[in-house]
């Protein structure tokens, strides 16, 4: 079975980002400015974007500002043009925060969400630690930080600004949220789940969380307790791939083929087309060792349009597997060499190669692949 997806940080690093920037952002107060800097400088998220920046214009326009203001107002002009999806805009408006206010963390704290955004993580990184340098009490900056390295697979070099981001703030789960995915990728789960507990103690109420503790309990073997996280996830109202596609894969684990069927088409109505719920679908259909639930056909066509989506080995793996399952084992044999050819480029371990050997020589024989692997019951 494709491998249970993790979701990216979104949800966590989306807070994170917000709140840094939100704190990146916030000028010193100064003794008087223009009203129309007042107006720009505290519109709502309610404002249109193209009419924030035209305040934000004319506030410049005035003349009157101190560098320190002028700085603050060129940040706020980036983070909309930033929003606006204006990259190199919203690059040129930093670079101006920085030239003003080059002892201040806010510039390139900006600067750096805008690398991030690029996927630019070194650079990201490199601006972020002047901020750090300039304002090590922004805690928001070390949950950045510890979201970069994360973004760069490297998650155990996080720890330290995380584990800083949870001594400031010991009674707030977004660090130890944070600190519990880096855990978790760094495979050291035990102590992902201390903080995931710790997390939903401080806030039972957040979905994500309970979703992501769900996932840790799947690489640990416990997938009745990541079935209860998964559920009491979506009783809170989660909604979409992260909640459905990962319950359905735990279902799928514990050989609860309908209700993991059940779960992969209301993620798929809530996200057509994505392309890993497809193709946990698709192997579903193509290798469930209960025949009441194949369906070739059906896993031809979802893996088809997972392949189509997204060129990963995994996917022409699954459309091999669906061929074979429909009956056409000469297209099921040649995906499948494709597979092995693949599998060697991307240096697979021996294993993973003899299963893939093991599952061409069936298509070669004309028999289709059932994943004995799999539960046959719950």
């Amino acid at each position: 079975m494709p491998a249970l997806r993790h979701p990216l940080l979104t949800c966590i690093l989306a807070m994170a980002l917000l709140a840094s920037a939100t704190q990146a952002i916030a000028a010193e107060p100064a003794p008087r400015r223009p009203q129309i800097c007042e107006d720009a400088m505290n519109a709502t998220h309610r404002t249109e974007p193209i009419a924030q920046l035209k305040l934000l214009d004319l506030c410049l326009a005035t003349g009157t500002l101190a560098d320190k203001d002028q700085a603050a107002v060129q940040c706020k002009r980036g983070e909309v043009l930033m929003g606006l999806k204006y990259g190199a805009l919203a690059g040129d408006a930093f670079d101006r925060c920085v030239a003003l206010a080059p002892d201040q963390a806010r510039g390139y704290a900006q600067r750096s969400l805008l690398y991030a955004r690029q996927k630019e993580y070194d650079k990201a990184l490199r601006e972020l630690k002047t901020a750090i340098r300039l304002d090590g009490k922004d805690v928001g900056l070390r949950s950045l930080s510890g979201s970069y390295w994360c973004s760069l697979n490297q998650c155990e070099r996080s720890l330290p600004d995380l584990d800083e981001l949870v001594r400031q703030r010991p009674n707030e789960a977004d660090g130890y949220c944070l600190r519990a995915w880096a855990y978790a990728h760094s495979d050291r789960l035990e102590k992902s789940l201390v903080d995931y507990d710790k997390a939903l103690e401080l806030n039972p109420a957040e979905a994500q969380v309970w979703t992501e503790r769900g996932l840790v309990f799947t690489q640990l073997g416990e997938n009745r307790k990541a079935l209860a996280d998964m559920d009491e996830a979506i009783r809170l109202g989660g909604k979409g791939l992260r909640y459905y596609t990962n319950r359905g894969a735990v279902h799928q684990k514990l050989g609860q083929w309908r209700e993991a069927i059940a779960d992969y088409k209301t993620s798929l109505s809530l996200e057509p087309g994505e392309p890993y719920t497809l193709v946990n679908l698709a192997w579903v259909y193509a290798t469930c060792p209960d025949t009441a639930f194949l369906d070739g056909a059906e896993a031809v066509r979802l893996a088809r349009q997972a392949w189509t989506c997204k060129h990963l080995t995994a996917m022409l793996d699954c459309l091999a597997a669906a061929y074979a399952r429909a009956g056409n084992f000469d297209e099921a044999a040649a995906a499948q060499a494709e597979v092995m050819a693949r599998m060697g480029k991307e240096k697979k371990p021996p294993e993973r190669l003899k299963q893939a050997q093991a599952r061409l020589e069936l298509y070669k024989s004309g028999q289709p692949y059932t994943d004995t692997d799999a539960p046959t019951k719950d």
